[in-house]
């Protein structure tokens, strides 16, 4: 994983460079719009745009990024994850009815 681009970390536009299947990749994660208009203005031609749910796993020192098509399996990838990290808590957690 590289670190964003200069112009991104100087107007606070939070952003993951990843690849898939050898191609480069570009996640932003905020200010979307701001953040197209920038790249637009330095003649970087997009190939594709779309739109994915990120799911970040943070164990440790490691660090990885999972995208997915749609915000159901992103919730279920992160109910897995968080399950397999704190395995008692889940098990543990009581639901009372009042």
């Amino acid at each position: 994983m590289r670190h964003s681009p200069c112009a991104f970390d100087q107007h606070d536009i939070s952003s993951i460079f990843f690849e898939v299947d050898g191609r480069p990749c570009l996640c932003i994660i905020t200010d979307i719009d701001f953040a197209m208009r920038l790249v637009a203005s330095a003649g970087t031609r997009a190939v594709a745009i779309g739109s994915r749910v990120v799911v970040t796993e943070l164990n440790g020192a490691m660090s990885r990024v999972h995208l997915h098509v749609d915000y159901e399996s992103a919730l279920a990838h992160a109910q897995n994850i968080h399950e397999q990290m704190y395995p008692a808590t889940i098990r543990d957690l009581a639901i009372e009815n009042d």
